[in-house]
């Protein structure tokens, strides 16, 4: 998959940190590698563009950021204080790319996708460091908007099933579990009916 070039600037002063406490979370994260890429999508729905930060800094060390206040519909997890809470990230991801303009990153319909050459061999890093901003390019291809939505839907779905009690869940897995051996003796039966007429 290809994206649009990133334009490269000096990384700018984060902007001051807004008054409130803070929930730190690790989006939701997949991996894909092309014949010319690794593509890594964050499913980062209910944040905006300039609220998310791509950087890489001269030891190869690529930061994906981001910061947001509480959506209205989370205002019952407020703090105590009365003060809003906003949600925030972090992933850290050392590569062998030391060159910006050969990473791309775009937003999409809740999806941060960044692209990296295949060279670049990334691996997890939680280590700080001084980094060039890669700009978040916005696109609107039918396919990654179709992808996006779909990617959307399954972390509802995931959501869905954290916020289930615990006697839900393992019902759904007891459900799962009796679906497996009933689709394992319908493959038996049919299995041994087609033996059976294949000795006669």
């Amino acid at each position: 998959m290809e994206t649009q070039k990133a334009h490269i600037s000096a990384a700018a002063p984060a902007p001051p940190a807004p008054v409130g406490d803070y929930e730190d979370f690790q989006p939701l994260s997949t991996w894909q590698t092309t014949e010319s890429h690794h593509i890594l999508r964050l499913h980062l729905h209910g944040f905006r563009k300039e609220q998310m930060r791509v950087r890489l800094d001269s030891r190869g060390i690529l930061s994906i950021t981001g910061e947001r206040p509480a959506a209205e519909e989370e205002a019952n997890e407020r703090s105590h204080s009365g003060r809003r809470r906003h949600r925030r990230f972090r992933k850290e991801i050392k590569v062998a790319c030391r060159s910006p303009d050969k990473i791309r990153a775009k937003f999409s319909a809740g999806v941060l996708t960044v692209a990296l050459p295949l060279e670049a061999n990334p691996r997890e890093h939680n280590e700080d460091s001084i980094s060039t901003r890669i700009s978040i390019n916005l696109e609107s291809a039918p396919l990654y908007c179709a992808a996006a939505a779909m990617s959307g839907y399954l972390w509802r779905l995931r959501k869905w099933f954290e916020n289930l009690p615990r006697v839900g869940k393992v019902c759904l897995v007891l459900l799962g579990v009796a679906l497996m051996m009933g689709l394992v003796a319908a493959l038996s039966v049919s299995f041994w009916i087609s033996s059976r007429h294949v000795t006669h």
